[in-house]
């Protein structure tokens, strides 16, 4: 009797997605550009403040927005492109943090050209100030936690993913290394230095998933 058992798939034949080396390191170093532009905005003073000065400022406010939107864009496929070669259930997960972490982010892009609109038309900025910090529907709030852990927690885990395959281990620790740069630069008022930093390391550990040899 001949076997009816279909030919198992080997892991080698997966296509790989076209142009995912380019989105996953293009897409940080875009957000390293982003990240540069926002720290551009003061970081004290009250929320009116910031939104005032991005009123007087509205090519920058749409350079981050643009420059915020596109690091997404070409983020979350290029995510996808390193589970893709990485495989198992750690970089997965990682990978479904991180990637909706990001696609979550565009709502700041979103948000910041829509408040650059309103002042444009004569719109209060203490009026959006008071609408931002008391008024934030839960929704909103909950996308910015999501963004948040999402892109944070999923860079942790694709970091780890990273060390336990045949990626370079420096690869793995520099994406490792990005959550904790971001998260001191954010604390610590150094938004020029940290989150840009972080994306940087971020560009090194897509460049040893696709360019570097494998052990």
């Amino acid at each position: 009797m001949s076997s009816t058992i279909a030919p198992t798939t080997s892991s080698a034949s997966v296509t790989p997605l076209p142009g995912g080396a380019a989105a996953a390191i293009g897409g940080a170093l875009l957000l390293a550009v982003c990240n540069v532009l926002s720290a551009l905005a003061p970081q004290t003073g009250t929320t009116r403040d910031t939104i005032a000065w991005f009123g007087e400022n509205p090519g920058l406010a749409e350079a981050v927005s643009a420059t915020g939107l596109l690091a997404a864009l070409l983020l979350v496929p290029g995510i996808w492109a390193a589970v893709q070669r990485l495989r198992g259930v750690v970089a997965g997960v990682g990978g479904w943090l991180m990637g909706s972490g990001y696609l979550l982010s565009t709502v700041l892009s979103f948000e910041t050209l829509t408040v650059s609109a309103i002042l444009a038309a004569g719109g209060d900025p203490g009026l959006l100030a008071v609408a931002s910090d008391a008024h934030a529907p839960t929704t909103a709030f909950a996308v910015y936690v999501l963004f948040g852990l999402g892109a944070l927690v999923g860079t942790l885990l694709l970091g780890i993913a990273m060390l336990r395959s045949g990626v370079p281990s420096w690869a793995g620790w520099a994406m490792i290394a990005s959550v904790p740069v971001r998260m001191i630069g954010l604390l610590t008022g150094l938004t020029l230095v940290g989150p840009p930093l972080a994306s940087l390391l971020i560009a090194v550990g897509f460049a040893g998933v696709f360019v570097a040899r494998r052990r």
